[in-house]
């Protein structure tokens, strides 16, 4: 029913019974809609804090891991597997196929007395020197940590050979 200022007029020719059944009706209508509005905000206003919670969970694991990450790099050693090491030499080597570096020679080098988890290795590569600075800017292998520790270039030929001293951290 319409309520227009025509209606309200024809309200006060209503009877008092009738009156009163309308107001009753109206007056539960609005309680009705009153508390459908109530119980929607309620439900929404719930599941905006789930999602709240959600959302702070969220940043704290992200802080948590990100301190994780910090702490890693803050590390002088981030040390790998001993029996990784040769997936290591591998890595290097096909990088330096990558680079169109020729292998001349690689050796492992004395191990360090006082220091059993280090491993040092010298590998000599020939190529342009273009490619041998390409290859020493990505001198990686996936996770472990590598230490150059001396790095010779000489002329042969035209070309550079690179003697490349490197160090590989492992677990104790």
């Amino acid at each position: 029913m319409k309520l227009s200022p025509s209606s309200l007029a024809s309200l006060k020719n209503l009877d008092g019974s009738r009156k009163l059944f309308f107001l009753v009706g109206l007056t539960a209508v609005l309680a009705g809609l009153f508390l459908f509005s109530t119980s929607q905000l309620i439900l929404s206003y719930r599941e905006a804090s789930q999602i709240e919670a959600q959302k702070a969970e969220m940043h704290a694991t992200i802080e948590k891991f990100q301190s994780h990450v910090d702490f890693l790099d803050q590390q002088k050693y981030r040390p790998i597997p001993k029996d990784k090491l040769g997936n290591v030499q591998t890595d290097l080597l096909y990088q330096a196929q990558a680079h169109s570096l020729n292998l001349l020679n690689m050796k492992a080098l004395q191990p360090d007395s006082k220091n059993p988890n280090v491993y040092a290795y010298a590998l000599t590569l020939a190529g342009s020197y273009e490619n041998i600075v390409d290859y020493l800017k990505n001198f990686h292998s996936r996770d472990a940590l590598l230490n150059i520790i001396q790095l010779q270039l000489q002329p042969k030929d035209g070309l550079i050979d690179a003697t490349i001293t490197y160090r590989v951290y492992t677990k104790g």
